[in-house]
């Protein structure tokens, strides 16, 4: 009800362990302050923080008291975190991988070590998308989970990851290393930045990718609101380090290669799997309609949500592609010719479903002839030649241009010229496949029948 603010001081000697480990000891255990210098030059790294901590009472009347009760807790808990550390500095951090041997990553799917060695045999094949080292990426990898060994790390759970780049960076192991340790946990939640260099995102992606294979194998799916296992954080985290970094990659490719990790580690999860009934091909489909999910709730809060089924209805399997994608349609659809073209594009989608089996052929289109017909022959030839490149290059915007400028036109021509549902039933099939074909030219873009109007 009358909050007041007590100052308080530490030995200075602390200030050598680890800011985090400082911070913990304040924030998450005696719920103090840290205080920090204002110095840009200590900015980053240990070395920002002054010896004080605040605390807020409800009443000072007796403030010097209140403070040496504080200095006396706080003096208590970092002289534990320094013995912590310095018990754990006796041995490298690579050394304490084989404990991970002892420690249950869960019942069915192994122990941390069996997980380590997978991550540090996917890491290398992810690092080739991501243009980072592939050796420093599997080492990164096989070290990320080390620290879970620590006493320091059992006293304070919360600095998983951080306390394994302290002890990397004292080892002696490369800078881009300790900081893969150190960030493979971010995002942590839906607010936190992700890794953000591309061997810290390599490291992040593949130890997700590796519980999320394995967990989704041995049926432990989320079921409503429960997700026990925060696999949809996990999934959430895969796709939105894709997108920051702008890396296109399978998450078809991803999952199968995570899922052949785990074959050949003769794996727990793979007898578990085979019990269930699980199949690789059908593990694969399950990961890319799980991370879809987050994907589509990413894209949703800043396009519309028709405009994003259309994309992913398409393809759903490379982020990226599908954000690029969905970005280019929403440009688009602010233009005045995209009302048109999504009408007349939406019917041929349509009607073009009761196509027959069976590709357009030279035949069909010698039974085409009627003036409206053959304009959209014509403009269709040219306009393909044209889209291919572009489809390719991935130029989504210039391709919506040229489907407005140079299909909008004869498609609504033939549609109001020509009864295509012929009662013939070999000209009504030739008018179906020339449709087709023409939704099939864009279908890997989007699907224009799944848009809304």
């Amino acid at each position: 009800e009358e909050a007041f603010v007590v100052a308080g001081r530490f030995d200075e000697n602390f200030l050598k362990l680890p800011d985090a480990l400082i911070e913990s000891v304040m924030r998450d255990h005696q719920r103090y302050f840290a205080v920090q210098r204002n110095d840009a030059a200590k900015a980053e790294g240990n070395g920002r923080l002054l010896p004080v901590f605040l605390t807020v009472v409800n009443t000072a009347l007796d403030e010097a008291t209140i403070r040496r009760g504080n200095e006396r807790v706080m003096r208590a808990r970092l002289s534990d975190a320094a013995f912590f550390v310095e018990q754990d500095r006796k041995h490298p951090l690579a050394d304490r991988v084989a404990d991970l041997d002892g420690v249950v990553f869960h019942a069915r799917l192994g122990s941390y070590g069996d997980k380590a060695r997978r991550l540090a045999s996917l890491a290398p094949s992810l690092a080739t998308a991501f243009g980072v080292d592939g050796a420093q990426s599997a080492r990164a990898a096989s070290l990320a989970k080390a620290d879970l060994v620590t006493l320091t790390v059992g006293e304070f759970p919360e600095l998983q990851g951080e306390m394994g780049a302290y002890h990397a960076r004292l080892d002696g192991e490369p800078g881009a290393v300790a900081d893969a340790i150190g960030e493979h946990y971010q995002p942590k939640g839906a607010a936190d930045e992700v890794a953000p260099s591309p061997i810290r995102a390599v490291v992040a992606i593949t130890d997700r990718i590796d519980t999320l294979v394995g967990c989704l194998a041995v049926g432990l799916k989320p079921t409503g609101s429960e997700d026990p296992f925060g696999l949809r954080r996990l999934a959430g985290g895969v796709v939105r380090t894709l997108l920051q970094h702008r890396v296109r990659l399978s998450l078809a490719e991803l999952a199968g290669a995570a899922w052949d990790v785990y074959a050949a580690e003769n794996g727990k999860m793979l007898a578990a799997a085979a019990g269930a009934k699980t199949t690789r091909e059908a593990l694969v489909a399950t990961v890319v309609d799980f991370c879809a999910d987050r994907l589509r709730v990413l894209l949703e809060a800043r396009f519309g949500r028709d405009l994003v089924s259309a994309c992913m209805a398409a393809g759903k399997d490379d982020p990226v592609d599908v954000a690029e994608r969905v970005e280019a349609l929403s440009t688009f659809w602010k233009t005045p010719a995209a009302a048109d073209l999504g009408v007349a594009f939406k019917r041929v989608f349509n009607i073009s479903r009761e196509a027959p089996a069976g590709e357009l052929t030279m035949e069909d289109l010698g039974r085409l002839t009627q003036p409206a017909e053959t304009a959209l022959i014509e403009a269709f030839a040219h306009a393909r030649t044209e889209l291919e490149p572009l489809w390719a290059g991935r130029k989504y915007g210039e391709a919506l241009e040229l489907i407005a400028r140079s299909l909008r036109a004869p498609v609504d021509r033939l549609f109001t010229e020509v009864f295509v549902m012929d009662k013939d039933e070999v000209m009504r099939a030739s008018r179906l496949r020339l449709l087709g074909r023409i939704a099939d030219s864009v279908a890997g873009f989007a699907r224009f029948d799944a848009l809304e109007g």
